[in-house]
């Protein structure tokens, strides 16, 4: 194996270490949070199951698994779909958007996975920031290169209030669409909680 991929590889495993300490205390994982926070950016709509098996670029077992999983734990509950009842839908539980609430304002809200992620490159901010910014610009060219078949790109602002949006590749190359974004309005929506506790922080 060439170092880079081991590296890479090991840095990965790492990260999950992380994520897992992180997120412990919500009862989740990093791939339980990636597929409820598709879900959450969905919201209040439910999202198809097919739409996160493409926007993770995973197996349709694996997700089937995973939410089979989360909805015995109360995170998510599946409806079929009037249209089609092949199809399922899947929505947040009370419980399940109140946990995922509180894992951003305590990840994102306050900063922690930011300076989780900037202690990884260097310790002085604005250097840490430039090197981000290099190391994400080369994670993104691997990506497209070794064919990643997840376009979907976290949502992971400082105050999350920014548009979401996809990635989708044309001709090689990364092109951005605004086919599904939204502007997050607090004030019109049950997120006015994590909005007043990022202010506060």
């Amino acid at each position: 194996m060439h170092q880079i991929f081991f590296s890479i590889k090991r840095v990965h495993l790492r990260v999950v270490e992380i994520g897992k300490m992180l997120l412990k205390k919500y009862g989740l994982t990093p791939a339980r949070f990636d597929m409820l926070r598709i879900i959450d950016v969905h919201g209040p709509e439910p999202v198809p199951q097919a739409k996160i098996r493409v926007l993770l670029g995973v197996s349709a077992a694996t997700v089937s698994r995973m939410l089979i999983s989360l909805e015995k734990l109360g995170f998510v509950e599946r409806t079929k779909s009037k249209m089609d009842a092949r199809n399922l839908l899947v929505a947040l539980t009370g419980f399940g958007f109140e946990q995922v609430d509180e894992a951003l304002v305590s990840l994102v809200g306050i900063g922690r996975a930011e300076r989780m992620a900037r202690r990884g490159v260097a310790f002085e901010p604005k250097l840490a920031m430039l090197r981000m910014r290099v190391l994400q610009k080369h994670l993104n060219s691997m990506r497209r290169i070794y064919g990643d078949d997840s376009p979907f790109v976290h949502p992971w602002r400082a105050d999350d209030l920014e548009p979401y949006h996809y990635t989708i590749v044309v001709n090689g190359r990364i092109r951005y669409t605004g086919d599904f974004a939204r502007p997050v309005r607090y004030e019109e929506d049950r997120r006015r909680s994590r909005s007043r506790t990022c202010a506060a922080a």
